[in-house]
């Protein structure tokens, strides 16, 4: 397996995974543009088994002023359903804390839905606990 960060070229393999995992309708190329620009400097990983992307893990690392240390937070991770439980999203995580700890933050957070039961219990298995924060969103008046 082999775990690296994503580029262009990974565009229709990552667009074809995310609209399975997100249902969203980009294009391949609305995927590469935002590989080449990466505006908020998230990192795309992907996971390549067989010659194939399998699964891709985003992370995002910023800097804040009221921490000395670097926010670290996992946005998405996603393996195809037919290599799932054969290594590759502890190969993605294990990928996204080695980096999210280089750039100097002290741990990595995560958001996963309230009933995707087998994504809590695969994070809890990795050693990841849940907090009781509350998480609250607004949506554009427009949207």
């Amino acid at each position: 397996m082999n775990i690296r960060l994503a580029n262009e070229k990974d565009a229709a393999f990552l667009r074809r995974l995310n609209n399975k995992f997100n249902k969203t309708r980009d294009s391949e190329q609305q995927v590469a543009a935002r590989i080449k620009a990466n505006p908020t400097g998230e990192m795309a990983f992907v996971a390549e088994l067989e010659g194939t992307i399998v699964g891709f893990a985003c992370l995002r690392i910023t800097r804040s002023i009221c921490y000395e240390f670097a926010l670290a937070e996992l946005t998405e991770l996603y393996i195809e359903e037919t290599y799932r439980r054969r290594g590759v999203g502890r190969a993605l995580m294990t990928q996204a804390e080695l980096v999210a700890l280089e750039h100097g933050a002290e741990s990595l957070t995560l958001l996963t839905g309230g009933k995707n039961l087998t994504a809590q219990d695969f994070y809890r298995s990795l050693g990841y606990q849940v907090l009781q924060d509350l998480v609250l969103s607004k949506k554009r008046a427009d949207g």
